[in-house]
């Protein structure tokens, strides 16, 4: 006589699954399974790809992306700093860094009658070690 088998999945923690197959009589082994994650897709979720595509056109001028570079190596500056690095003219870097901090790449603190920048968005952080290989 054969023994009946059931498969029962039993949820542990949002991504781990336990297949349990129970015979008549006992619980005869349990398989650990992972639920994949769908993949993203324009389609699936268009407002991500167009978030990361907006910082890809940010970060893509020369002046932009040094200027970030930059930040991440002193933690923060303000554009006097920023400025005698570049050796450009003071209006041309804080449009600049206004793209950069409309675009939430960079965030300014006042101290005084001084603004200090920093780099607040990980991506853009990835991104720039990723290209520089710091």
């Amino acid at each position: 006589m054969k023994a009946a088998y059931k498969i029962k999945l039993q949820r542990l923690t949002q991504s781990k699954y336990h297949y349990i197959i129970i015979n008549r009589y006992k619980i005869s082994f349990q398989i650990e399974v992972s639920k994949t994650r769908q993949l993203e897709t324009f389609t699936t979720n268009p407002k991500l790809f167009k978030e990361k595509a907006e910082l890809l056109k940010v970060l893509a001028h020369p002046v932009r992306l040094c200027i970030v570079k930059g930040l991440m190596a002193q933690e923060e500056c303000n554009v006097s700093h920023i400025q005698n690095c570049l050796d450009m003219p003071q209006s041309t870097i804080s449009q600049h860094l206004a793209k950069l901090r409309g675009a939430g790449i960079i965030e300014g603190k006042r101290y005084g009658l001084e603004v200090f920048y920093s780099v607040i968005n990980d991506d853009a952080k990835k991104i720039v070690r990723l290209l520089f290989g710091s």
